[in-house]
Formats: structure tokens, sequence, C-alpha cells
């Protein structure tokens, strides 16, 4: 193959073996554009990176030239090391994990969540990326870490672990079993593996596990975004309120405000067009005369969530 590499060109080579042999990758014919070096495909001046064949390799390099990384996400079944050259100037590893500035997105081929429209989230893009290896069976925060994080677990994870030290703002997505907050942290605390402010009055993070059901502590009195989002596309999800919640009210799948006057959170819908690789989100059947929380507002404009109302 020749010529500047697009994601069906990728889609076809991660989809034929022709070009897999005894665990390594050649090239039939000649390509002016793109070559094998250490099972790893690369364009001629080695700017751009196509992630194969890793789980036979000691450990992934990531060069120094690296601007562009096709298939990170093969990261997350990966039980090696990733080691990127202390020069580059995009990528960095961090105890064996990817890592980039979420502003940088583009340079692993996509959007991290391509629903979440960027320019209306300004303060994502001075967030740290970490794509995790399977290796560990935690992803444990280094201490000394200053900087917002946005974690992609993968799916074989145990522990995701919150350093005492680390008093800043995390999202994660991905599957683990467990959010571990150490002992002296004056920011976070977990309940029932959920995150939570210190006082237990915010959600920050909603952990979703099968067939749950999640009962929304009394003290809560605000939900953030994300926590939001993964709340309302959970399918098998039911709330549940203590009878004197003063908060709160849950009918029908929709969580109210206690006076009924604003919509704190419902149902995500979603059709998916594998064709296009795309997804489409939406709510329905919203009543026109109770307003929607601004929080869940901002979920419905962060991932481009159609709000379907009543006729």
């Amino acid at each position: 193959f020749s010529g500047s590499i697009s994601w069906e060109t990728v889609k076809d080579i991660m989809q034929n073996e022709i070009f897999h042999i005894d665990n390594n990758y050649i090239l039939l014919g000649e390509s002016e554009e793109w070559f094998i070096e250490n099972n790893q495909f690369y364009n001629q001046n080695k700017t751009e990176m196509l992630i194969r064949g890793i789980k036979e390799m000691e450990y992934l390099h990531i060069p120094s030239t690296i601007e562009k990384i096709f298939s990170p996400f093969s990261i997350m079944g990966f039980d090696k090391d990733v080691v990127v050259d202390d020069d580059n100037r995009y990528f960095y590893s961090c105890n064996g994990n990817l890592c980039l500035y979420l502003s940088e997105a583009k340079r692993i081929g996509q959007n991290i969540n391509q629903n979440i429209n960027q320019k209306k989230v300004e303060r994502l893009k001075n967030m740290i990326v970490c794509i995790s290896n399977r290796k560990s069976k935690e992803l444990r925060i280094q201490d000394d870490f200053s900087g917002e994080i946005f974690i992609i677990s993968s799916p074989e994870k145990e522990n995701v672990i919150i350093p005492s030290s680390f008093t800043n703002y995390i999202y994660i997505i991905g599957t683990y079993k467990n959010l571990i907050v150490e002992e002296g942290n004056q920011v976070y605390s977990v309940v029932d593996n959920h995150l939570y402010n210190k006082d237990i009055t915010q959600l920050i993070i909603f952990n979703p596990q099968e067939d749950e059901i999640y009962k929304i502590p009394n003290s809560v009195k605000e939900i953030n975004a994300n926590a939001l989002f993964e709340i309302a596309k959970s399918n098998k999800l039911s709330i549940e309120l203590d009878e004197n919640n003063e908060n709160f009210i849950y009918e029908d799948g929709t969580l109210y405000n206690k006076e009924k006057t604003k919509i704190i959170c419902t149902k995500i819908h979603v059709n998916v067009y594998p064709n296009e690789g795309e997804s489409h989100y939406y709510i329905q059947d919203i009543d026109k005369n109770i307003e929607i929380d601004d929080k869940f507002k901002q979920v419905c404009e962060m991932y481009d969530i159609e709000i379907k109302y009543k006729k």
C-alpha cells in the first residue's frame, strides 16, 4: 500500500492476515510511503506509527520522532510496558502506560470519545490522558502527579488507586472493579465504590457495575456531569432513594429535584451506526414545562445528545 494512511487503510491492515506471518508482519510489494521495523508499521519519515503485534514484543517502544499513533487502544490489551523516548514532544510513559495531553488527542487518530465536542469543553484540553495497559492489576496515580487526569482503564484492572496526595480533577472511563482512595486524602471519599467529595455532598465519579442498584446517599446534593452521563447511559441501573431524602425524587427512570421542577438526569438512548463508526445519543419524551438542570444540559452538550421533547 502507498500514499497517506487513512482509517480505511488501517482497517484493511488490521483485518487482512496476509500481512501477518509467523508473528511477523511483511509488506507485499514495494511501498514508497510505509515500512516495517520491530514488527510495527511506520511512514517513511517515521512520524506516524500503527501499533500491531505488540503481544509478541518484550515492550512497546515509541520513538522520539512519532507525532501520531494509529490503533493506540491496542495498548489496553498489552501486558508489558510502553516505553517512550524522553525527547518525544507529544507522548510519554507513566508506569508503563501511554500518556498525552487531551489537547493532542488528534495524535492518536481520533478524539478520546468521538462524541465529546471538545471545542465546548475547554478545561479538558489541559488534562492528561492515560491509556492503561493490562500488565498490572492496579493503576495508581503517582504521588507527585500535580495535573488533572483522564484515565482510560484496561478491562483487567482490579483497582484504580487515588493516593492521599492527589487533590486535582480526575475522570475515569473503562472497566475497573474497585476505586480506592488512600487514607489521608483531604478531597475525596469512596462510598460503595463511587467517588465523592470529602463530605459526601457531591458525586464525582459513578463506577458502573452490572445489575446495580445505586442508592444515593442522603447527604448528596450535587452530581457531576460525567457521573450523570454514566448513570444515564446504564441500561440495567436502578436508583434508590430513602423516603426522607431531601434533595431528589426518582420516578419512571428520571431523577428530579425535590420540587420536581428540574430534570437532574434521565435515560440516554443510543443508535449505533457501525458502517459510519458513529453513535447517536438522544433523550426522549422530555416535558417542555420541566427545566433540564444545567449540569445535565452540559452532558447533552459535551456528548452531542439530542433532546426530544414530548409533542
